[in-house]
């Protein structure tokens, strides 16, 4: 095959066949026998860079791949802040439930000293005294899970904000100081769609 000068997608095919044939047949009428042969072929594909050549699609290709590329990185640092501010509330969350693990101790441990100053009264049987004990150890329980809880959470959140390999992290204490609030924020639904749509 050929190709054309002209840059249209053609393709031209020239093939030149030629055989002879020879023979010892006392009947044959001819011999040798020639027999030629030539074709000429041209394919030209219709729409073949009829809008677009292909240096101009690689063009093309190469930016939307730039494009995804640029909102892949978006989508990861979006997906990283998530992270550090989902850690962050459990964080919060752990401080809370800390705080509301040591009001019940200390609620169980003023329980079993009233109960016990009954038991001296003579007013309570001691076996009260005994269940606000066991009530006490279980608040004490309740504590020591809540305090683990606060640990992890703390843990967590230093792991995705401090480099892996840093030793200074473990020791670094990470006190809040942004609480989450939950006030109602009005949404333009036709915008949030047509940007949606825009954006996609």
């Amino acid at each position: 095959g050929l190709g054309l000068p002209v840059k249209t997608g053609a393709d031209l095919s020239v093939a030149f066949n030629n055989n002879k044939r020879d023979t010892n047949n006392v009947l044959s009428s001819y011999n040798p026998v020639f027999n030629s042969s030539l074709s000429l072929s041209l394919t030209q594909p219709l729409l073949k860079d009829f809008k677009i050549d292909s240096p101009r699609q690689q063009l093309r290709l190469a930016k939307k791949s730039a494009e995804i590329t640029d909102v892949e990185f978006r989508q990861s640092i979006i997906n990283t802040i998530a992270t550090v501010k989902g850690y962050y509330y459990e964080l919060l969350f752990a401080i809370d439930n800390l705080g509301a693990a040591q009001k019940n101790l200390d609620l169980a441990k003023k329980l079993l000293e009233e109960n016990e100053i009954r038991v001296k009264v003579g007013t309570m049987a001691p076996l009260d005294v005994v269940t606000a004990q066991s009530e006490v150890a279980a608040r004490e329980e309740g504590v020591i899970v809540a305090e683990n809880s606060l640990a992890e959470a703390e843990d967590n959140l230093k792991s995705v904000i401090f480099p892996q390999n840093d030793p200074a992290m473990w020791s670094t204490r990470i006190v809040p100081t942004d609480q989450p609030t939950a006030e109602p924020v009005p949404v333009d639904i036709e915008a949030a769609v047509r940007n949606a749509l825009e954006n996609r």
